[in-house]
């Protein structure tokens, strides 16, 4: 590249350096990111006006400030991918620090879409305070780990052909979108209904006494006589699903193992009992080991199944891991199992969503989202109740005729949740006219050996599930009386009545019996709600389009030295053209020449502006005489 090339390009390189995207002062790892992106461009600025002498010593500096930016990158998109695809170099840079610096290509990030088959896994906390969704993507013969910028895509699963978009560095990828397709599994495997045939295999590591029986395990997930994962899934389902199957082990694990070691701890399990266990002939498997050292979480599993490789085969089961020290009883054990297990169906986590002193907020409102926060689904915080009509609905347990979607008002009747009946049993209402979002009603009775383990208040009126653009693959609990700090009593109890301020719609609870509910929904006129004003900044990264447009409005004829161009007329006031420096002033000079001839004359141009010589033509000299009525007159 010439003199007047490189020159250009370390112009580009300081507009990049002064538009590094500013980060919060409380992000250290984004801020160490920053801080590396800006070294590493001012040193390409340098080399590209440096001399052939001088390029080795700035690419050996290069080198390490390469390494540096790549462990904070990395860093950065495991914790911040958001913030990593912010301070990501766009193509175009990345193309020519590759030129200028040819041994970068595996400390750089690259840009691209990757397609291929999942797996996904949910890592809850022990407390049930915080979770991590963990997935892989199986792409071209390497596996990617994937960390979505803003949730994964809805439906996404083990088996799904998942398509991404975003920022790779090494084998993992901050993606910025993602589009789910089907399933690479057969429609029959993993079945959400019938008889799940569950492997349950109990490791421990070497020199620790495991704390549990497997009797005892072996109640909490099959027992006919009390509460367990069996009995719990033919309760809720109305019988459509159950858990058969055995417990195997204890085995003793060659190794110990760390949290973040799932993978390899089923691997060692499914080997230490592979001369037990024919695993083709299972759909659902268990590992239940001992707490690791320095581990969090409580339980993991797979959203739906995966491959699973033994030796009989390769089959396909989802897989579910389960930390010894907290199945301390049966029924905390059953608890775990059903929250688990309702990963390796499909399900997503039960929140809750508080909007202060309002049950719901304005329409797009996402207010405070408590994870775990609804107590009446297992896919909550830890408890016994029933999954949700969405979760039910989702798995086949609810048949769609038992769910009556309402968008005009009326008078409507549900029977209670727990009943096997062919009558109404969810409510899908309109959140008012000319939207999307949805408020999911069920009724709740203290039927059965679930339910009954519940607080009182959850079976006192309607129980009320917000469904809006934030939800996703998450089902969200409302507070209807936000008077109270608790999450215990948030049914709209009979005999109240929920106008919505945000929209047109009310909801009243009433005739609460042991046989159903009554729910009363009105439609009014439309609220005119004022909004808050948005922003919308373009381009989102300065630092890339910047670059984008510099590069692209390029040419090599643009890199010489430029032509100067007279700068176009400006109108004045009155409409006519001004030139810069003034309009034009010409004065004719008469001369010795004859009259008849062309005369030339010095036009004056303005200030700063050179005297150019101007041709005037005047006309012949005619003879002229007065008449005294029409004035003096050329002769013609």
């Amino acid at each position: 590249m010439n003199s007047c090339g490189n020159a250009f390009l370390s112009r580009v390189a300081i507009v990049l350096i002064s538009t590094v995207p500013l980060v919060a002062q409380h992000s250290p790892n984004a801020e160490n990111a920053r801080s590396s992106n800006t070294s590493l461009l001012r040193l390409y600025a340098q080399y590209l006006n440096a001399s052939p002498a001088q390029k080795p010593a700035l690419r050996t500096q290069a080198a390490a400030i390469l390494a540096q930016r790549a462990a904070l990158f990395g860093a950065l998109i495991q914790n911040d991918p958001h913030t990593a695809l912010q301070f990501a170099f766009s193509q175009d840079l990345l193309d020519a620090l590759l030129q200028a610096f040819p041994d970068s290509a595996p400390l750089l990030e690259s840009r691209g879409v990757w397609q291929g088959q999942a797996d996904v896994w949910v890592l809850d906390a022990a407390d049930m305070r915080n979770s991590k969704t963990a997935i892989q993507l199986n792409a071209a013969q390497e596996r990617l780990d994937v960390v979505f910028a803003d949730g994964p895509p809805k439906g996404l699963r083990c088996g799904s052909v998942l398509t991404v978009r975003g920022v790779r560095r090494g084998t993992t990828v901050a993606a910025d979108g993602g589009t789910v397709s089907s399933s690479t599994l057969p429609a029959a495997t993993c079945s959400t209904t019938g008889s799940q045939n569950t492997a349950v295999l109990l490791v421990t590591f070497p020199g620790v006494t495991p704390s549990l029986t497997p009797s005892a395990v072996y109640n909490m997930m099959f027992g006919a006589g009390n509460r367990s994962l069996d009995g719990y899934w033919r309760d809720v389902s109305y019988g459509k699903t159950s858990a058969t199957g055995n417990v195997f082990g204890w085995y003793t694990l060659p190794n110990s193992y760390t949290c973040d070691q799932y993978s390899s701890i089923q691997s060692a399990a499914i080997a230490a009992a592979d001369n037990d266990v024919y695993f083709p002939n299972y759909t659902r498997i268990f590992i239940v080991f001992p707490k690791p050292a320095n581990c969090t979480y409580g339980g993991l599993g797979t959203v739906g199944c995966t491959s699973v490789t033994s030796a009989d085969g390769a089959s396909n089961a989802s897989v579910a891991w389960l930390i010894a020290d907290y199945l301390g009883s049966n029924d905390q054990g059953v608890e775990m199992a059903a929250h688990e297990g309702g990963h390796n169906l499909g399900l997503n986590h039960s929140r809750s969503r508080d909007f202060g002193t309002d049950t719901l907020g304005a329409l797009g409102a996402l207010g405070t989202v408590s994870e775990y926060g609804d107590n009446f689904s297992p896919m909550g915080y830890y408890n016994l109740g029933h999954y949700a009509a969405q979760q039910k609905y989702q798995l086949g347990w609810l048949p769609a005729a038992n769910v009556q979607t309402i968008q005009s008002g009326g008078a409507f009747s549900i029977a209670p949740f727990e009943w096997n009946t062919a009558a109404v049993q969810a409510l899908k209402v309109q959140r008012g006219t000319g939207n999307d979002d949805w408020l999911w009603i069920e009724y709740r009775q203290p039927i059965g050996n679930y339910e009954s383990t519940l607080s009182s208040q959850i079976f006192s009126g309607a129980t009320i599930r917000y469904v809006d653009s934030n939800t996703g693959a998450y089902t969200d609990l409302l507070d209807y009386t936000p008077q109270t700090s608790s999450w215990s009593d948030p049914d709209l109890s009979a005999g109240l009545t929920w106008v919505d301020p945000y929209t047109n719609v009310s909801i009243a609870s009433q005739n609460a019996t042991s046989n159903g509910l009554t729910v009363s929904v009105n439609y009014g006129a439309g609220t005119c709600t004022p909004g808050n004003p948005t922003v919308a900044v373009s381009p989102a990264n300065p630092t890339v389009e910047r670059w984008r447009r510099a590069i692209a409005s390029t040419t090599a004829s643009q890199l010489q030295t430029p032509t100067p161009r007279r700068a176009p007329a400006r109108p004045l006031a009155s409409g006519r053209l001004s030139r810069p420096g003034g309009p034009r002033r010409c004065r004719p000079l008469w001369s010795h020449s004859p009259p008849d001839r062309a005369l030339r004359s010095p036009c004056l141009r303005g200030p700063r502006q050179a005297r150019r010589p101007e041709r005037m033509l005047w006309p012949q000299l005619r003879p002229r005489v007065r008449d005294p009525e029409r004035g003096t007159q050329t002769v013609r």
